[in-house]
């Protein structure tokens, strides 16, 4: 389903999470209501790793931040080890990334949506580690802090 961001009502704003006092005795994790209040989304962790489709994103990331008055958790994380793979005539290796590379990575997530994300609050994080389990950390991280 396509939705279209210029409307007034999105649909995501019909639907409510369930109160204890709401809802009874139904079941809490899977009944959603509306009860009049919106969830609220403080933080909207957006992980990035500079392709095409990380930045066809940003409209969507705006329009979810300016609904909720969320702020922005930009993440880009960077693998420490570097695989050159086997290539016939030497066998495969795994080297360490230099920290330039690592620093330089850290300025491009700096410059990284500047101007689109211009008076949204933003929080650039670049990290060192695997990817997925960096993404989960900082989310529960940041899950913790609200």
């Amino acid at each position: 389903m396509v939705y279209d961001l210029d409307a007034d009502l999105h649909p995501i704003d019909r639907y409510y999470l369930c109160t204890k006092e709401s809802a009874g005795s139904q079941d809490l994790g899977s009944e959603l209501h509306s009860i009049g209040r919106m969830l609220p989304i403080p933080r909207i962790l957006f992980p990035v790793d500079f392709s095409t489709r990380a930045t066809e994103m940003i409209p969507y990331l705006k329009f979810i931040a300016a609904k909720y008055k969320s702020e922005i958790l930009l993440l880009h994380v960077v693998n420490p080890m570097y695989a050159i793979p086997e290539t016939g005539i030497s066998p495969s290796a795994i080297f360490p990334v230099p920290n330039w590379l690592i620093a330089q990575q850290a300025e491009r997530l700096d410059r990284f949506a500047q101007k689109e994300l211009e008076g949204f609050p933003v929080r650039r994080l670049a990290y060192e580690g695997e990817s997925e389990a960096q993404i989960v950390a900082t989310a529960q991280a940041e899950g913790q802090s609200s």
